[in-house]
């Protein structure tokens, strides 16, 4: 196995470690919360807001009934929940891809014109080159 420099997060987010085997997985909640948008974690779990991951486990597990003895809110039994949702693919996530001004040549081989983008490379060029 090759280290690809994932962190502990990376490797728990990407499911390659199944959460039921985590021995607290409760601390990745926050790294979800962060990753994903809030619309897309109200519309999931049919929350309204919440302050911290600890206040979105406790109203989750409220809701849910997920509670111990006592009436104490069961994090572990939430927190392996929203990892496994998270890891299917339930809660949406996507990058933006780098804006032009983000990254060194990341416009090169594109030509503004007419409002739209058109491709152009060496190759493109090539090919006009023998079809005309």
């Amino acid at each position: 196995v090759y280290d690809t420099g994932d962190t502990e997060t990376d490797t728990v987010l990407k499911g390659i470690v199944r959460s039921e085997r985590l021995p607290d997985p409760t601390i990745y909640i926050g790294a979800i919360l962060e990753r994903s948008r809030k619309e897309h974690i109200q519309r999931t779990y049919g929350l309204a807001d919440w302050t911290d991951e600890e206040d979105f486990m406790t109203q989750l597990a409220k809701r849910n009934g997920r509670l111990l003895v006592g009436g104490e809110p069961d994090f572990n039994t939430i927190a392996v929940g929203i990892i496994n949702d998270w890891q299917r693919g339930k809660l949406p996530f996507y990058v933006a891809p780098p804006d032009e001004d983000d990254e060194e040549g990341a416009g090169a081989g594109y030509s503004k014109g007419a409002g739209s983008m058109e491709a152009v490379s060496a190759e493109d060029e090539v090919a006009e080159e023998y079809l005309f």
